[in-house]
């Protein structure tokens, strides 16, 4: 990878914690923020999102649908408005390496500011101090493809932590892991080639440290919001200029337990529809129906030369906000695959030629051909192969003769 893409990543993660460091908010604490919408996009989406390829954003998603063939480069921030003052950002970058796949880094600040303490005493909650509160989750992404692409997988190991009070004891760290793919089903017939099925199974780890000590803190009461999700998408060009993307997701969700200690599901189901006019103006509505948590979302989209900017709404995202607004800005850099070296394979052909390997030989020959149709060179080792081939042919034909003779 180039220096100038290293120094990119950094800069961009250097802006978003600089920015979340200036603020002071109030709210959200423990590991429910992991919850929360990620971008403007997928949130005008209703998050059903699962099944879409090529958005840096899903790496929070859908790990494997991150990587592109045709983006080599993608840089994207969100800022959310919660309610009333609260806050929250998150950044994400991803690189192409030829022959290994695409690397992404991710991160994301929730920062309420300012909480009151409590504490158990008595089987009652009593107040305590004061505490400035800091959640954030920091994750790294790879993704490749395989099958000519019609598959698609991904991970990210991600490191998430929660503060709940003043002390070191009080803060919730969590080591999580995201797995994912994408199917296209187009390697089954072209007819297809434009419904993709995903899988994302999303918070599968374990909270670090102990129950012992610390202000309210229990690995019990703050169980990790693990998902699975199913989702299809389908994009379907109407012209040149008009496209609509269909996009719907299956969601389990467990992050509440019961009186007994087990995990209590919740389930939803989320669809989207997206009008794109000339690949440059979006725009997208979305419904999440969940247990309690249904909702109306929309947004809208701008792409132009690689620069990316997206508003979302939501309507009834969670128990505590009634009302979300969200936007992205981004910059993508197509991929340029470097050239192939002509001269290069013409002379493995030639070596292949020497050792009397023909058919490897042909093989090298026919690419430089396919990529240079006047290359005299490779033209007439081709030709000397197809009459070594008639020579073989005629020697074996008289060799059977011989023995039929015998």
């Amino acid at each position: 990878m180039k220096k100038s893409s290293i120094k990119r990543i950094i800069i961009l993660f250097m802006i978003t914690l600089t920015c979340l460091i200036a603020q002071n908010t109030s709210g959200l604490n423990s590991l429910a923020f992991l919850k929360l919408p990620k971008s403007a996009n997928a949130a005008s989406l209703a998050e059903a999102v699962t099944g879409i390829r090529g958005d840096v954003f899903s790496l929070f998603y859908n790990p494997a649908g991150v990587f592109s063939a045709k983006i080599g480069q993608d840089y994207m921030l969100n800022y959310t408005r919660l309610h009333g003052q609260m806050n929250y950002f998150t950044g994400a970058a991803k690189v192409k390496f030829e022959r290994i796949g695409d690397l992404g880094v991710g991160a994301r600040f929730l920062v309420p500011g300012e909480q009151q303490g409590t504490k158990l005493e008595g089987g009652e909650l009593v107040e305590t101090s004061t505490f400035q509160n800091v959640n954030f989750e920091i994750t790294a992404n790879y993704s490749r493809s395989f099958l000519r692409d019609r598959l698609l997988a991904g991970a990210n190991i991600k490191t998430a932590v929660a503060n709940l009070g003043n002390k070191t004891t009080d803060r919730l760290p969590a080591l999580v892991m995201d797995f994912g793919g994408i199917f296209n089903f187009g390697l089954i017939t072209p007819f297809l080639h434009s419904l993709n099925l995903g899988v994302s199974v999303n918070n599968v780890g374990f909270q670090l440290g102990d129950d012992a000590g610390g202000t309210n803190k229990s690995n019990k009461d703050y169980p990790l919001p693990t998902k699975i999700h199913g989702g299809l998408s389908y994009l379907w060009w109407i012209n040149s200029q008009h496209e609509l993307l269909f996009c719907g997701d299956a969601e389990t969700l467990f992050a509440g337990k019961d009186t007994a200690g087990n995990y209590l599901p919740e389930f939803k189901f989320l669809t989207a529809v997206r009008y794109t006019f000339n690949k440059m103006l979006s725009a997208s509505v979305g419904y999440k129906i969940g247990e309690g948590k249904s909702g109306f979302k929309a947004g809208i989209g701008f792409s132009w030369k690689g620069l990316n900017v997206n508003y979302g709404f939501a309507y009834r995202e969670m128990d505590q906000y009634n009302i979300i607004n969200s936007i992205d800005i981004g910059y993508s850099i197509k991929h340029k695959k470097k050239p192939i070296n002509v001269d290069a394979l013409y002379f493995a052909g030639q070596k292949a030629f020497a050792k009397k390997e023909y058919e490897k030989a042909e093989e090298l020959y026919n690419q430089v051909v396919k990529l240079k149709p006047d290359y005299k060179d490779a033209k007439a080792r081709l030709d000397e192969i197809k009459k070594i081939r008639q020579k073989q042919k005629r020697l074996k034909m008289f060799e059977q003769a011989m023995q039929e003779i015998e």
